[in-house]
């Protein structure tokens, strides 16, 4: 069963992004879910003034159409000149397990 990833473009692909683990944790006894919308305004460029000198993409993980995974990558333009070198951070890396 191959998975793909899917680069998040669209306000739908948005939404399941932030609804992905909602889904995958609702069980778990300790999790505490964000504030929804604090959440897509805190991934939205226009919403987040970090975008003036940030960059973001996100990526959701598919299998057989149902999303399985996201991840995050980000890039601080500010740090990587501050530093002379470029730095990516990751976030946002839930997924199914999947033995």
């Amino acid at each position: 069963m191959n998975i793909t990833l899917q680069e998040v473009s669209s306000e739908n692909q948005l939404e399941e992004f932030v609804e992905f683990p909602f889904r995958l944790y609702r069980r778990h006894p300790h999790w505490i879910p964000p504030i929804k919308a604090m959440e897509k305004a805190l991934l939205r460029p226009a919403s987040n003034p970090a975008f003036r000198h940030s960059e973001a993409v996100l990526f959701l993980a598919t299998q057989d159409g149902r999303t399985v995974g996201r991840i995050a990558g980000l890039i601080n333009r500010l740090e990587c000149e501050k530093l002379g070198e470029i730095h990516a951070r990751f976030g946002w890396l839930d997924f199914e397990d999947d033995p």
